[in-house]
């Protein structure tokens, strides 16, 4: 349903994207991980026509990249940001408004109207100004606009960042259901857990390239051996952080006063650790192991650490 080839983007001297080649099968869900500056976003932007690409070229539901008005046709594309929707207007108006733009009148804009109100759940408050909305109704909101004109594809930017954990549970499960119903879905994210639990494929994007693709299953098997020991100090980890590094028990950093272990033997490494907090006279509070992830798969393929759900814009 989407075929990319060689596709490469510079602003200027910068080059975002380099030589990106994907394809994305019917009625799946591909998620873009990538650190922020990676070029997710510029690939979405590219794939809708929001920007041209400097070299390469693509080809989506067979329509090729020269044609990137016939492109629109079949694409929905949902953005962050406050701009794709008129907030003094209702949510219908908004989807009056749009629909009239994809040639949609009278009662057949009325009858897709109100079935995509149906499809996306926003019945409560479809009929009140957009300027009242919270993120996740805003969201679906810009969903059900995206896809007025029955997409073949969907392209997706952070579709639940800024979401409480209902209003995202909810977008999952309606993502979901478009994937059944024969929509594919190439989406941009900064959330490791929703990419393990709807992913079909996974491409991890950095410094403009493709570093790793594949199912979740397969990329963890391949290259998620690392379990992930996470744990908190009653005080300063500095010292324990130096003894671990000098004694190489593995990858260890800190954020936000919690140290992060990468170990490929977690059970030895913790009997380790027990050590040093008796040679340091260190207490510990809290410590946690994560089975091997994506999170350990982002390391192996870019070199650093996820950071959960943390994002950010491009």
């Amino acid at each position: 349903m989407i075929e990319v080839l060689s596709l490469s983007k510079n602003f200027g001297e910068k080059t975002v994207l380099r030589d990106i080649t994907f394809s994305v099968a019917p009625s799946t869900m591909t998620f873009l991980l990538g650190p922020n500056g990676a070029g997710k976003t510029t690939l979405i932007r590219l794939l809708c026509g929001l920007l041209e690409p400097t070299s390469g070229s693509f080809k989506i539901a067979g329509i090729d990249s020269s044609r990137i008005a016939d492109i629109k046709r079949v694409v929905g594309v949902v953005l962050p940001g406050e701009r794709n929707l008129y907030w003094k207007l209702t949510g219908e108006e908004n989807l009056e408004f749009f629909g009239s733009l994809y040639g949609l009148w009278g009662r057949k804009l009325a009858v897709r109207i109100a079935e995509i109100v149906e499809l996306t759940g926003i019945e409560e408050f479809y009929r009140t100004p957009v300027e009242r909305y919270s993120t996740g109704m805003r969201q679906r909101l810009s969903l059900a606009r995206a896809l007025l004109h029955e997409p073949k594809v969907l392209l997706m930017d952070e579709p639940t960042s800024g979401m409480d954990p209902i209003a995202k549970n909810q977008m999952e499960k309606l993502l979901s259901k478009l994937a059944r119903n024969g929509v594919t879905l190439l989406v941009s994210t900064h959330d490791m857990p929703q990419v393990e639990r709807l992913a079909d494929q996974v491409l991890i994007i950095d410094a403009g390239r493709i570093v790793a693709q594949g199912s979740p299953a397969q990329l963890i098997a391949e290259m998620g051996q690392k379990a992930l020991i996470r744990f908190v100090l009653d005080g300063p980890p500095d010292e324990v952080v130096d003894v671990i590094s000098r004694q190489q028990l593995g990858p260890v950093d800190v954020l936000e006063g919690e140290v992060r272990l990468w170990s490929s033997s977690p059970d030895e490494t913790i009997g380790d650790l027990f050590a040093i907090l008796r040679q340091t006279s260190t207490r510990l509070l809290r410590i946690e192991v994560t089975k091997p992830g994506l999170d350990g798969v982002f390391w192996r393929a870019t070199g650093r650490y996820w950071e959960f759900d943390r994002g950010g814009q491009e």
